[in-house]
């Protein structure tokens, strides 16, 4: 018995190649094109992997504070699943005039992004898009030299924004 076969094609890149070479016009390869992109980004977005809620992650996670100065310190938190580093946020705090601690620069990875925040800055500068737990650990020793690296020019950007 033989199976049946259907002209429909399999996929939106089969409709692609069928139309290059058929009597369809620019509308409907343009369509097909779309398809297929929407198609590409949710198989990445199905992959995509993103830190479990806080309230999932061990007891032991949280925060670690390393001083630079009278006026800068460095403000880490580090949550665990399965001891394994799955959420981090290394901050540059700097002491206002009233005694308190402000952030003057960010690195976290929420939203499944590394990415840094700075006052000053209308949207958040991103570093690295996160598809698997690794990509974590593996970003969290830049981060937190790029914040070691560059806490005097974010402490006097910080200081000039803010009086």
């Amino acid at each position: 018995m033989a199976c049946h076969q259907s002209q429909e094609p399999l996929c939106a890149s089969d409709t692609l190649t069928n139309m290059a070479g058929g009597p369809y016009g620019k509308q409907q390869r343009d369509r097909a094109r779309r398809e297929n992109r929407a198609v590409l980004d949710a198989d990445l977005e199905a992959e995509r992997w993103c830190p479990p809620s806080q309230f999932d992650c061990e007891p032991n996670s949280g925060t670690i504070t390393i001083p630079l100065s009278a006026t800068a310190r460095i403000l880490q938190r580090l949550e665990y699943e399965d001891k394994r580093l799955v959420y981090y946020s290394i901050s540059l705090q700097c002491r206002t005039r009233s005694e308190e601690w402000e952030d003057a620069a960010r690195i976290d990875c929420s939203h499944c992004v590394v990415h840094l925040h700075t006052p000053g800055a209308p949207t958040t500068v991103p570093i690295l898009d996160i598809t698997r737990p690794e990509d974590v650990w593996n970003s969290y020793d830049a981060s937190y030299a790029q914040i070691l690296d560059n806490w005097e020019e974010y402490e006097r950007q910080w200081s000039n924004d803010r009086y």
